[in-house]
């Protein structure tokens, strides 16, 4: 008896075990589903590539990213960052010059062009306000020059780079369909979360009265339970004449 009492008791705190986790899950879910676009990547687009350059015993080059989310109204943020890169016997100093044009289609959205005295590494500048509506091209062209390092001697070079992004989606998309499903979503993610509490309270209700429920207990039901039984018996037993 000792061990199918323990059997019991092990299951059911199993139990409470998953329907916590399921719950603690559902209540995490929340803050996901209220920004889905972003956990999806709705809206974002990042395009990156090498432009390299060749040089005496190697290549020198940039790694150029471009980064853009969609904000709202069809317009985003949009984000350059470039690294220096090289192969061989190469070494780079840094950028001592940078020049580039976003654009929609031919439009000039922003422009961004400076010098360093001192050669830099990597560079990264953020742009605001870059409207494009859906299926519309973005693109940023530009140039930079680079400093390198070749057997010991500092050679510059001029490096040409061209990304560009189709935007996919618009703010009414966003808003409309997304926004449909992330309503839906947090609704069916309430109903789970209110279902999940009942079967909790439910589990730790049966817990509590195995704890209240003694063994002694036990055996006085079931010693009552067995003269019931026994009465049954009886009263069905065939009379003797």
């Amino acid at each position: 008896m000792y061990g199918v009492g323990f059997e019991i008791e092990k299951k059911k705190r199993n139990k409470l075990i998953a329907v916590v986790i399921l719950l603690a899950s559902c209540i995490l879910l929340i803050p996901i589903l209220t920004n889905i676009t972003e956990a999806l990547g709705i809206g974002h687009y990042n395009t990156n590539n090498d432009f390299n350059i060749s040089l005496s015993g190697g290549t020198g080059g940039l790694n150029v990213d471009f980064d853009l989310d969609l904000i709202s109204d069809n317009r985003h943020t949009g984000t350059i960052t470039c690294r220096t890169i090289s192969s061989g016997s190469v070494q780079p100093i840094g950028i001592v010059y940078i020049s580039y044009n976003i654009y929609r289609e031919v439009q000039i959205l922003d422009h961004f062009h400076d010098s360093y005295s001192t050669p830099r590494i990597s560079f990264q500048k953020t742009h605001i306000n870059l409207q494009g509506e859906r299926n519309s091209e973005l693109k940023c062209i530009g140039t930079a020059n680079v400093k390198f390092l070749v057997g010991g001697i500092e050679q510059e070079g001029t490096i040409d780079f061209d990304l560009s992004t189709i935007i996919t989606v618009s703010s009414g998309d966003i808003s409309y369909y997304w926004g449909i499903a992330q309503i839906w979503l947090l609704i069916l993610d309430g109903i789970a979360i209110v279902v999940v509490v009942i079967i909790l309270a439910k589990v730790i209700r049966s817990i509590q009265f195995d704890k209240w429920y003694t063994d002694e207990m036990k055996n006085e039901d079931e010693e009552f339970f067995e003269k019931v039984r026994e009465y049954v018996r009886d009263k069905k037993a065939p009379q003797s004449s």
